[in-house]
């Protein structure tokens, strides 16, 4: 029973910035999916969202790739989804090159081991994503400077991709329809 509340409770929102013109941004955390126990460059996604101050949501999906070498994902580099029921979903990247790519990576001492971390946003429609959380991602493709990560996921591993994706989703719809400004609670 606690592990069920421990995974129900698990997600977060790591960013809820409201803006002095009544915008926001929001940002879920991020969640790995590996294709398995070797997997050497796992994808972590999450949700961001820009709420313009007349409440209309332009939806995001972050995008982290770790790796032992380093990658860039290059501006208008394409993501493809591929859902259980085979529907094919696109999306190009926004981040500007310079911005998407870990230049020095991180050295672990325990493992022995520099980590590459590579960055991409790719906007997203909220169709899309309600596709994505509902059937998961059996396939994802991603472009990079020097080739296509692809990952090909299990069916388990497409139900917690789904599961998490929704979960994720609920929490972005829920900070967007709370009223709140800079002075509000001041």
């Amino acid at each position: 029973m606690l592990l069920f509340f421990l995974k129900a409770y698990s997600q977060s929102i790591v960013v809820n910035k409201v803006n002095q013109d009544g915008s926001r941004i929001v940002s879920t955390d991020e969640y790995v999916i590996k294709t398995g126990f070797t997997d050497r460059t796992p994808f972590l996604y999450s949700i961001k969202a820009y709420i313009s101050p007349d409440k209309e949501i332009t939806y995001y999906l972050g995008l982290r790739i770790n790796s032992m070498y380093n990658i860039t994902i290059p501006q208008n580099g394409i993501i493809l989804f591929k859902t259980k029921s085979g529907k094919v979903i696109e999306s190009k990247q926004q981040l500007d090159d310079y911005k998407t790519e870990d230049v020095i990576g991180t050295y672990f001492p325990i493992i022995g081991m520099t980590i590459h971390s590579s960055h991409g946003v790719y906007p997203i429609s909220y169709e899309d994503l309600l596709d994505l959380a509902t059937e998961g991602a059996v396939k994802v493709r991603v472009e990079t400077n020097t080739e296509n990560l692809d990952a090909n996921y299990s069916e388990k591993k497409t139900n917690t991709f789904s599961e998490e994706l929704s979960s994720r989703l609920s929490l972005v719809n829920k900070i967007s329809t709370q009223k709140n400004d800079i002075r509000e609670g001041f």
